[in-house]
């Protein structure tokens, strides 16, 4: 990622269904705002949409596999790097946990952790004959 002052903005999204993101997102807000950095944070329950008007250096997901997708699908067009918090059972995706991720947050600015570059696919399936709204 680079050095400390290469991250000047970070997007926080917390998945509000699950009840330590709200709590997590405000100490994470906190944690970076003290280092100068600006936080947006969008909290979503359920269906929603993100619509980003600007880009960010770096964006942290609270959630679990499921919000970590949900993300991506907005982002990766906008090439922002994505560091997945664990607040679900498994985490197949989301690789930092709750416990962590100060410390993940600290070698992130420091430029100390290292990326890693997934594939996403789109596509479209087209059948004939009406089957409803698939998404």
């Amino acid at each position: 990622m680079g050095d400390e002052s290469q991250i000047a903005s970070v997007l926080i999204i917390a998945n509000y269904q699950k009840p330590e993101a709200e709590p997590l997102a405000k100490r994470i807000s906190s944690f970076l705002s003290d280092r100068g950095i600006e936080v947006d944070v969008f909290g979503f329950s359920g269906r929603a949409e993100i619509r980003c008007d600007r880009l960010y250096d770096l964006a942290l997901t609270l959630g679990g596999d499921g919000t970590v997708l949900f993300a991506a699908r907005s982002l990766a067009p906008l090439g922002i790097p994505i560091l997945p918090v664990n607040l679900g059972n498994f985490g197949f995706i989301t690789e930092t946990s709750v416990g962590d991720v100060f410390s993940d947050l600290q070698q992130a600015l420091a430029g100390e952790l290292i990326s890693g570059h997934r594939l996403m696919l789109e596509f479209v399936l087209e059948r004939p004959g009406a089957y409803g709204d698939f998404v």
